[in-house]
C-alpha cells in the first residue's frame, strides 16, 4: 500500500491547521503497479 500526504484546500478552510490529509493512492485491479504509480503521481 502506497501513502501520500495531499493538500486540501477544504480541509484548511475548515480549520485544519496544515490542510493536509494521508490517504491510500487507489488503484485498479489488474493494472501494473508502476503505471498506476505513474497515473497517480500526475494527479
Amino acid at each position: 500500500m502506497i501513502l501520500t500526504r495531499q493538500f486540501r484546500l477544504p480541509n484548511y478552510a475548515n480549520g485544519d491547521e496544515d490542510g493536509m490529509l494521508i490517504k491510500a493512492c487507489a488503484g485498479i485491479a489488474g493494472s501494473k503497479k508502476t503505471e498506476r504509480i505513474h497515473q497517480e503521481g500526475m494527479h
